[in-house]
Order: C-alpha cells, then structure tokens, then sequence
C-alpha cells in the first residue's frame, strides 16, 4: 500500500445501521468461495440470493452476539469486513435460534446439514485455550491486492492482545493459497480436514509476549 492509498484508507467499527453494507461486501467477497459453493451447490438460480441472505444472517449474529465487526473505508467506501469472536461471546438468543430454524426451512435440508456439517467441524476443532477466533475477513474482488485483507488482520491480532484472557487468533481457509498468505502473518496449520469433498485447513497465531505489553 502506498502513501496516498495510505491517506484514503481508515478502519472503521461497524455499526448496526451499517451492517446491511457489511453484510453486501461479505457476499460478494465470498461469493464463488469453494465452502460457499459447496454450501448452496443445489440452490440453482437462487444461489446469489441465498450467498446475500447467509451472509445478512451473519452480519446480523455478529452484532447480536457482541463480536467485532470491523471493515476498512477506503475513499469512504467500506471495501472490506472481518468479524472476530473473543472468547466472551454472549450465549446464542431465542431469537437468532427462531432465525436460524427459519433460513434453515428457506433452504432446505440438504443445505442446512452441509452448514452445520460445517458448524461442527469447527467446533471440534477450536483451539483449547481461550482465544480469538476470526469467523469471516473478506475484500471486494476490485479491490483486492491493495493490503486491505493484511490492515484488518493486524487489527484483529491487536484485539487478541488487548484481551488479558485471549492466547492468539484462531481461523478456518478452504483455499490453500490462504495457507501461505496467513503462515506470513504468524499463523500455523493445527489441523486437517475435509468438509463433504472441500480441504479444510486450521490454523492458529498465539499472541507474543510484546504484543500483550504494548
């Protein structure tokens, strides 16, 4: 990134009156991702439709639960989103499980057990100590290669280190080329996994000592 894009770019905490634009930028970032594929692989005509409503409901859980959802302005545009779990997340409400049930009907049942297939290999595969997790970071496809993807990472490992019960930053790729891009950011593979016919990879960053005095 250099100076002037330096000038025009911000990191911004977003709000609920800003989370339907959060919610379009995840979706369209994630749109031809292999997971996201493989999520709606039956859905047909309405696959766009239901990439834009996964990713509403997602938006929508993140604010609910009190997670970060952090996005990056550049030129006041929000071009990038990332929202991370700490490890005192409020417990799931009534009224996400009525939402949940009710995306999950809107669906079908073969999408819904291909995401909660998905639910449950991460959850027997979270880190054992308290931690950070990084549930979804994603760049606008025109806006990618600008080190927009890297400026929120960094503010995700901040959040990790300023939480005194926090160990590092947990995270999920289906793309191996992503393997190579955070083992540079400090991460290392933990675990291996197939979901349905998609490689699943784990890895984790544990916070260091000069991070957590800063």
């Amino acid at each position: 990134m250099n100076l002037s894009q330096l000038d025009s770019t911000r990191v911004t905490i977003i709000s609920p009156d800003q989370s339907a634009r959060a919610a379009e930028v995840l979706a369209n970032a994630f749109l031809d991702y292999p997971v996201i594929r493989y999520f709606f692989e039956d859905q047909g005509n309405h696959y766009e439709a239901r990439v834009s409503e996964l990713f509403r409901f997602f938006v929508d859980d993140c604010l609910a639960q009190g997670m970060k959802l952090m996005g990056v302005l550049y030129h006041g545009k929000l071009v990038a989103a990332a929202c991370a779990k700490g490890p005192e997340t409020k417990p799931v409400s009534n009224d996400f499980k009525r939402r949940e049930e009710e995306f999950f009907r809107k669906i079908g049942a073969s999408a819904a057990s291909r995401i909660q297939a998905y639910n449950q290999l991460v959850s027997e595969n979270l880190p054992q100590n308290p931690h950070t997790y990084l549930e979804d970071i994603g760049v606008l496809p025109a806006y990618r290669g600008m080190g927009f993807a890297s400026i929120l990472l960094r503010q995700v490992h901040k959040l990790s280190a300023g939480n005194p019960i926090s160990s590092g930053v947990g995270l999920d790729t289906h793309e191996f080329s992503n393997v190579t891009l955070y083992q540079h950011f400090g991460y290392q593979v933990t675990g291996e996994a197939y979901l349905g016919h998609i490689p699943t990879w784990f890895m984790f960053r544990p916070d260091d000592k000069a991070e957590k005095e800063a």
